[in-house]
Formats: C-alpha cells, sequence, structure tokens
C-alpha cells in the first residue's frame, strides 16, 4: 500500500507497525494473538521478525483504514488507494 515504506526512517515505520497492532488489538481483541507471525531468519543469517497478518475477514475495513491514516501522517508520498 505504501510502496516507498522500506524507504521512511526507522522511527517512522515502527510507528507505523505500531498503529496496526493497536488496530489489530482493539478490532480482535482475546482473538489478536493469532494475527502474530515470524518472518525472515533466512539462510543469509538473518534474524526473524515478528509481524502481523491482517485476517480475512478484516482486510477490506483494514485497507480503507490504513490509507488513511497514512495519508493523514504522510501526506507528500504514494499510499496506494484500496478502492482504486
Amino acid at each position: 500500500m505504501m510502496p516507498d515504506f522500506k524507504n521512511l526512517a526507522n522511527d517512522a515505520r515502527v510507528a507505523i507497525k505500531r498503529g496496526v497492532k493497536q488496530y489489530l488489538q482493539h478490532e480482535l481483541g482475546d482473538a489478536f494473538d493469532e494475527c502474530l507471525m515470524m518472518t525472515g531468519g533466512g539462510a543469509d543469517g538473518s534474524a526473524a521478525k515478528q509481524t502481523y497478518g491482517v485476517p480475512e475477514h478484516l482486510i477490506a475495513e483494514f485497507q480503507v483504514w490504513v490509507y488513511v491514516e497514512l495519508k493523514k501522517c504522510f501526506p507528500d508520498l504514494v499510499v496506494l488507494d484500496p478502492s482504486a
């Protein structure tokens, strides 16, 4: 949804991830732990990192929410519109 995400400063990326976590915790309550997943940990020795998966039943709502939030916080960056 945000092509330049990897180019953002680390603090901005962490803030986005925290916002996503809070959104999922709010929407899923006790079922939040089902969203946790590990990524990375490749053969090159890179460490696995925790990330979040959005459950299928929340994808459309999440895409709208995250689009609005990203455009508010990063008005000058490209954020792909989920309705397009």
